[in-house]
């Protein structure tokens, strides 16, 4: 039906008093304020909203679902009648609909069974009054309830003022129309309507002599309307005329003052239709049968364990769901006996309540069991409930599922509790094709699958055993830069790079000799590489690896994503004391020991050109990694700690921090205290060989000192400083290496006095320990070694 107060037109439609959200699938029009005022200032005809029937069966559910939480039970009865008259299909996935905590409207049912329903005005919420204002110049008001205290039954809302642009637009009430009749958009366009204005105001209940008055609308002090019913045919004074309710369901008229003026108005046909439901009442015990017989589920478990099942049995059965179960078993479950569970589940198939209740209540379940209820969780959307299984149970498996549903910060949550399980082998998620499939996911912006590529190099860092794969690195190697011939690694090295940050060449500079070349450019107008002469917009330092590998990786890459090994060895060779020359070599030799990431028949061999996926997936990149890392860590101090002075020695070389020294500890001492590079294979298996020894013959000697079994495998503090203890005994089997093979011995700089330039020789042009001969007949040596080792002849001919 159709009807016209002014010239404003309402089209509704009402059948039996059901709420008016059901309606849009009947064909009815909804024409809402806002979008009517927006209308009316462009010109356009105002919109219509046509509900399509996927969208009224989700939005019904979900209305079902927030009245029942509200305690509105006699709106949650017409809703759920009009869903009974649907198809099935459709009932049991509006049946299905579950709240942020995974409640059904069933379980919500149970849960709210012992508390009062909610007040009769709370139905006015989210209603909207229109009223016409004034006798000489009238004036249309809207009125929007936002929302609604159900306690003090005070209100925040909106306000809408429109206003007439001729006289005698506005005459009386026009006769009802038909379903039929024309639209009668074009009377919006006849109105200027004002920007929304918030308001706040109070509702109480009157019970006068009217019995048709029952609440009263008061906003400040110059505005109060008092609320009537009207019943079904029933004519009543409105305005200047009369007005007769043609619809089936009691009318909301609204009479009184508005800004000191006489007005009249009507309340929206939704929240007629809500209020005549809620006149009816309801209890819970309908409102959960009418549930079940539109195919709610009474085992469906919510996020906290329980199902409408369970929770009757915890809450003495309010809703009568277990009227059919034996009263003996009834007792026991309350009680939280086990034995009782298993039988109420042969009784009532109920197996995931059963898993649950047990759970939630503390008792003793099994690891298949947890298990299965984990996999129930995944299935049907329980992210905290998953988190508290996860405390008892391994979550490996799960961890892609929890990753794809991590847009949701529950899942995100189990997602990083799976990836903070320990696990004593390789996790069941680290392979090449998760790793792939991760890189994949964050391409295409989701970032949450980050913190699964962090769990991947954690995992890579935590695999690292220092004693088989140790990390030391020559501090006589190491690219220099083509200007100074100082050594990058000492150095911050620069790197030429594109409008878009990327590597230009594959040629470093220090940073001194960076800020020359960027001067001299900022006068010719060009910034150029000194080797290549390739054009670049500016020179920028080289990443870290360990602050961002991804990072990292797209400096060296070009825009496809593709980084060449080529450039990749010279990078770790500025960044790093190694020889790029023999990093080289040793990628498919000495790298080959390096333990697989993944799996043992990976590939060895490095490419030509690699993908971030095949560079993070590499023996390369965890020896590059594990390398930097080290370096880091020794290249702040000038000098490495003497085993002389043994206390500072213990405690540099004690990584863990503990004061306990580990095998693996040991080990990297010995070699970098000898200056051995990790890639020289021969020495660093004799080395270890020594080692071992050593460490079996301390280790005898500790269980010998404490005449007790050996429980750790580690030397303390105490008995390595002792006075002929650990200490003295590794001077007594390296002390000569130790004095022989250092490299870190720093030299004082030499400046020649009788050229005619000033030539200032830094350290770096004496890091070759290669004998001092004359280099005139030494054509096997690169132009940089010949001219370091003519400077040492120099030097010791003054």
């Amino acid at each position: 039906r159709s009807i016209q107060v002014g010239e404003l037109l309402l089209t509704m439609a009402a059948c039996r008093g059901i709420a008016a959200e059901a309606t849009a699938s009947q064909g009815a029009c909804i024409i809402d304020y806002f979008e009517a005022s927006k209308a009316a200032r462009s010109g356009s005809p105002a919109p219509t909203v046509v509900a399509q029937p996927n969208f009224e069966i989700d939005f019904l559910g979900q209305e079902i679902l927030r009245v029942v939480s509200e305690r509105q039970r006699g709106i949650a009865v017409a809703l759920l009648e009009h869903l009974h008259s649907l198809p099935m299909v459709r009932r049991q996935v509006a049946s299905k609909e579950v709240d942020d905590t995974g409640k059904t409207a069933l379980r919500l049912c149970v849960d709210t069974a012992c508390q009062e329903p909610a007040p009769l005005l709370q139905a006015l919420e989210y209603g909207q009054i229109t009223a016409l204002v004034g006798n000489r110049r009238p004036f249309w008001w809207t009125l929007r309830i936002e929302k609604l205290c159900a306690q003090s039954l005070e209100f925040s809302g909106r306000i809408l003022v429109g206003w007439p642009q001729a006289r005698g637009l506005m005459h009386g009430i026009s006769p009802t129309r038909s379903w039929a009749a024309s639209p009668a958009t074009t009377d919006w366009e006849g109105i200027r309507w004002d920007e929304p204005k918030m308001c706040q105001g109070s509702l109480r209940s009157l019970h006068g002599k009217e019995p048709s008055q029952f609440a009263c609308l008061r906003i400040g002090s110059d505005t109060e309307l008092v609320l009537c019913r009207v019943a079904p045919a029933e004519t009543t004074k409105f305005g200047s005329g009369l007005l007769t309710n043609s619809l089936s369901l009691p009318m909301l008229l609204a009479q009184g003052k508005i800004a000191g003026a006489s007005a009249s108005g009507m309340l929206d046909p939704r929240t007629c239709a809500r209020l005549a439901a809620e006149l009816k009442l309801h209890g819970s015990r309908e409102t959960a049968a009418l549930a079940l017989a539109c195919g709610a589920d009474p085992h469906a478990l919510a996020d906290d364990g329980l199902s409408p099942y369970t929770a009757s049995v915890l809450g003495e059965n309010p809703c009568q769901l277990l009227a059919h179960l034996d009263p003996a078993v009834w007792a026991k479950l309350h009680t939280g006996n086990a034995e009782a569970w298993v039988t109420a589940q042969t009784l009532n198939d109920g197996r995931m309540d059963m898993l649950a209740a047990l759970f939630i209540q503390g008792l003793p379940v099994s690891n298949e069991l947890s298990l299965e209820l984990l996999q129930h969780c995944f299935c049907a959307n329980l992210p905290r409930l998953a988190l508290r299984v996860l405390d008892q149970v391994d979550g490996q498996k799960h961890l892609m599922a929890a990753m794809e549903l991590a847009t949701d910060p529950q899942w995100l949550r189990t997602a990083e509790k799976i990836l903070e399980q320990n696990c004593l082998t390789r996790p069941v998620w680290c392979s090449r094709e998760t790793l792939e499939y991760t890189l994949l996911k964050m391409k295409q912006g989701q970032h949450h699958f980050g913190k699964l590529l962090l769990a991947f190099l954690s995992w890579i860092q935590e695999c690292n055993d220092v004693c088989s794969y140790p990390a030391s690195l020559a501090s006589s190697d190491g690219m220099e830069c083509p200007i100074c011939f100082d050594h990058l690694y000492k150095n911050t090295p620069m790197a030429f790079v594109d409008t878009e940050r990327r590597l230009v060449c594959p040629h470093f500079l220090c940073s001194r000799c960076s800020q020359c070349i960027a001067t001299t450019a900022s006068t010719a107008g060009k910034l150029r590489c000194p080797e290549c002469r390739r054009s670049a917009l500016a020179t920028l330092p080289l990443p870290r690896l360990g602050d961002n590998p991804l990072a990292w990786f797209e400096f060296f890459g070009d825009p496809d994503g593709v980084v060449s090994s080529f450039v990749l060895i010279k990078a770790a060779s500025a960044l790093l004391p190694v020889d790029a020359d023999k990093l080289s070599a040793a990628i498919n030799d000495s790298l080959c020991e390096e333990r697989p990431l993944f799996d043992q028949s990976e590939s060895l061999i490095l490419g030509p050109s690699l993908g971030l996926a095949d560079f993070l997936a590499s023996r390369f990149f965890m020896w590059l990694k594990r390398h930097e890392e080290e370096h880091l860590r020794c290249n702040h101090l000038e000098r490495l700690p003497h085993l002389s002075d043994k206390p500072e020695w213990f405690r540099f070389w004690n990584t863990s921090g503990n004061g306990s020294m580990s095998h693996g500890e040991l080990f990297r001492a010995v070699l970098r205290t000898m200056d051995v590079c990790s890639l020289d294979r021969d020495r660093v298996k004799e080395l270890r060989h020594r080692v071992d020894l050593f460490w079996d013959s301390a280790l005898i000697e500790k269980q010998r000192r404490n005449a007790c079994p050996l429980m750790e495998e580690t030397l303390t503090y105490a008995q390595f400083v002792a006075r002929g203890g650990i200490g003295d005994r590794l001077e007594e089997c390296f002390g000569k290496d130790f004095s022989t093979g250092s490299g870190h011995q720093p030299l004082e700089d030499v400046q020649s006095a009788n050229t005619s330039r000033n030539l200032r020789l830094t350290p770096s042009f004496f890091a070759n320990d290669r004998p001092c001969t004359d280099t005139s007949s030494d054509s096997s040596l690169r132009p940089v070694q010949r001219l370091r080792h003519w400077f040492k002849w120099y030097s010791s001919r003054q």
